[in-house]
């Protein structure tokens, strides 16, 4: 038997909270005000896929990104 064990694609609030680094409470939050990643019920826990997960902290990232070129070493100025 292998202790092989793959990523999760899927993940419960508390997992998914942790992996965006956000509090629990603020990924609830935004699941009720319909502002966070994408989430559905099986039975009666929320889950969130990884692929949702990272879609959204890139949308996250897009529409919140500030700042200029990259800059090279010191040397390059």
């Amino acid at each position: 038997m292998s202790d092989f064990s793959p990523a999760p694609s899927r993940m419960l609030t508390s997992t998914a909270a942790e992996y965006c680094g956000l509090a629990e409470s603020t990924l609830r939050y935004y699941r009720h005000a319909d502002k966070g990643p994408i989430s559905y019920l099986i039975g009666s826990k929320v889950y969130y896929d990884v692929a949702d997960l990272d879609e959204w902290l890139a949308t996250q990232k897009a529409a919140t990104l500030r700042g200029g070129v990259a800059r090279g070493p010191r040397s390059e100025r």
